[in-house]
């Protein structure tokens, strides 16, 4: 996966600004998808049979091609691609924050043992005065 590097020369986070970006490309895929079920539900509901059985058909040349069979073939294969991009978007988002959360566990985890370090030294002073 390529990592891409944005550098601001304003005084402000860009990051902030890169998540409301892909949050809102998530909300707009959604909204898709869903406007493009709708459609498929249309179809379905029109020509009485589920967009997996009527594609079936279609390609077996069961049907003559006409403009709502254009469309709903049409249809069926944008949410395909509508799926496909929320899924990647899904990922990338997924693996960044992955990513961010190893960093932090790993800092956390270095100052543990720093902290930890540090509590011997002061554990073995005390002992050799004792």
């Amino acid at each position: 996966m390529t990592d891409i590097r944005l550098i601001s020369k304003r005084n402000r986070q860009i990051k902030p600004l890169v998540e409301a970006a892909l949050v809102n490309e998530l909300r707009l895929l959604e909204t898709g998808i869903r406007q493009t079920e709708e459609r498929l539900q249309e179809f379905e509901k029109k020509y009485q049979m589920l967009t997996q059985d009527f594609i079936s058909r279609y390609e077996n040349d069961e049907f003559e091609e006409t403009m709502d069979f254009v469309e709903w073939i049409g249809e069926s294969r944008l949410l395909k691609c509508l799926k496909e991009k929320a899924i990647c978007e899904l990922k990338t988002i997924f693996f960044r924050y992955k990513k961010l959360l190893n960093h932090v566990l790993l800092s956390n985890y270095q100052m543990l043992r720093m902290i930890n370090a540090e509590h011997m030294k002061v554990l073995s002073g005390v002992s050799s005065n004792l």
